[in-house]
């Protein structure tokens, strides 16, 4: 049975629920930093991988270059992010 005829019987209530028979391993070996240059951060929620990407001010986002909106108010931001 795929897990879409699960998911289904579940939904339908002619299928329990069981707990997964495989257990996933608790790996303090990640693999992301081995291809993504980063760091891990500790954060009140546990360790979170954080990368940055820096991209010159001359670039341009859609139609905008990135240097028209240095002194614009942040909340703007959202609008030009939307699809026209």
């Amino acid at each position: 049975m795929n897990l879409k005829d699960k998911l289904y019987q579940i939904n339908a209530g002619q299928l329990k629920p069981t707990a997964p028979t495989e257990t996933v391993p608790k790996s303090t070996d990640r693999e992301i930093d081995r291809i993504v240059d980063g760091a891990y951060v500790d954060t009140p929620y546990g360790p979170c991988f954080r990368t940055e990407t820096r991209v010159p001010v001359d670039a341009k986002q859609g139609d905008v270059a990135l240097f028209n909106l240095l002194n614009r108010p942040s909340e703007l931001y959202y609008y030009l992010s939307k699809k026209k």
